[in-house]
């Protein structure tokens, strides 16, 4: 939905509850997620509950703050600053979201006559565990989309009245009553079942949908901003879905997984990869494209030759393993991991098939008692100097249009790493003359970096 349709809900919130509700929030520190706990038993479904919807209010009204006018106008020009509006009103919705969502939560709570048991341990939930039930986080658009003012105006009353009188309708069982009664304002938002409320409050819109054609993202001075928003944004959803999941097990997707498959992972994306590239360009030319992927314990002792193009500021570590890797279980939001091993093979297919008729991709992986490590490596002649620094930026690309299927919209390395720094991981880049190693590197017990 274009942003613009959310000014008469901004300007209601502005006048009524931000203000304070806000600053309610911004006494509240954020608390960073430790998958190995996400992936566990809570101590209880009520305190589950109420946890996830109060830091999804927190962690929004932090990021609202980091985008408002006053913090804006102070690090840059205001003809830049005015470009981030898009970004304030997007914090500023999702905000106005999360402390709706905390109301309905308190409302389902106070009905709850027993506590469900809680199973959402990634291949021990009641209908047994799939990959295609793993959530690829912001991969997804949003299931229901509100097309209509009308929603917000029953949002933005759920907001100011409270609790409201109650209504004489019947109750709502389904996403589709649900939807008629908010479009015809019988209902206030905290009326309708507390795991459909989720559903449409849920983030709606993809990485993708958010950046791709956004002037802004072209900026060197506004990059970092946008960067910080976009890992905000991701917390939000991974908080989002998992508390869906929390909720209902047996029908939310899994989003924490506590025995990630990290070499089925790889051999998933290379299939998809593969099958992309041969639909695009083998039928016309009868060119091929391999991927190997093989365990080699070196990389663990090494570190690829080349010239250095590092996705964070840390110098990359080496891990000198003294025994054999013990298989501990890798914890992971899969759709992150399943994101940046596509990318990486993506873009090594797209630069590989600019040097070479037949493309081959070689990837290494191996692990210790507490890092994975990956490399992708590709013998597409390396990359420029004066391309290198630029890699990491949202909106930067050297991608012809042709490639459209393949990325070539400056989103798919910024949002890796994105994904890499959330979870204390690294992406770095070697390169030399005629091959480049991208070397992943991420920890099995991640534990949430929050931004400052």
């Amino acid at each position: 939905m274009p942003l613009h349709t959310y000014s008469s809900l901004i300007k209601e919130i502005d006048k009524s509850v931000c203000p304070s509700t806000i600053d309610k929030y911004l006494s509240l520190k954020r608390a960073p997620m430790v998958l190995r706990q996400m992936a566990g038993a809570y101590p209880g479904h009520r305190q589950a509950v109420a946890h996830l919807t109060q830091e999804l209010a927190v962690r929004t009204a932090h990021c609202l703050h980091c985008f408002s006018d006053p913090i804006v106008a102070k690090r840059m020009r205001w003809s830049s600053s005015a470009r981030l509006r898009w970004v304030r009103q997007l914090s500023q919705r999702e905000f106005a979201y999360s402390v709706a969502l905390q109301a309905v939560a308190a409302k389902y709570l106070d009905q709850a006559q027993a506590e469900p048991p809680l199973t959402q341990v990634c291949g021990r939930d009641d209908v047994g565990w799939r990959s295609d039930r793993v959530q690829h986080t912001d991969d997804h658009a949003y299931v229901f989309d509100q097309s209509s003012d009308a929603f917000l105006k029953s949002h933005a009353k759920a907001l100011t009245n409270g609790r409201g009188a109650a209504h004489a309708v019947a109750p709502i069982r389904t996403h589709e009553e649900a939807r008629r009664a908010l479009l015809a304002e019988t209902v206030d938002l905290q009326d309708i079942p507390f795991h459909i409320a989720l559903e449409y409050l849920r983030p709606n819109e993809s990485l993708l949908d958010i950046l791709v054609n956004e002037a802004a993202v072209r900026s060197d001075e506004l990059n970092a901003w946008i960067s910080v928003f976009c890992r905000n944004r991701v917390a939000w959803r991974v908080l989002h879905e998992h508390l869906m999941h929390v909720v209902r097990p047996s029908a939310a997707p899994v989003i924490v997984c506590d025995h990630t498959d990290v070499v089925g992972l790889l051999q998933q994306a290379a299939d998809e990869v593969v099958n992309i590239y041969s639909n695009l360009r083998t039928s016309a030319d009868g060119s091929s494209v391999t991927v190997h992927i093989d365990e080699d314990d070196d990389i663990l002792r090494t570190t690829p030759p080349g010239m250095l193009f590092s996705s964070c500021d840390e110098e990359p570590k080496t891990v000198t393993a003294a025994s054999p890797p013990v298989s501990a279980p890798v914890y992971s939001v899969v759709g992150h991991l399943s994101y940046i091993f596509r990318e990486l093979l993506k873009n090594a297919c797209v630069a590989s098939s600019k040097t070479a008729f037949d493309v081959t991709v070689n990837i290494k992986y191996a692990e210790d008692d507490q890092w994975i490590v990956i490399d992708f490596i590709d013998q597409a002649g390396g990359i420029p100097a004066e391309n290198g620094k630029n890699i990491w930026k949202f909106g930067w690309t050297t991608s012809d249009h042709y490639e459209s299927h393949l990325g070539g919209f400056g989103v798919g390395l910024p949002t890796s790493k994105v994904y890499a720094d959330m979870w204390q991981g690294s992406i770095n880049a070697y390169t030399q003359n005629g091959s480049t190693t991208v070397r992943v590197r991420f920890p099995k017990e991640p534990v949430e970096q929050l931004t400052a």
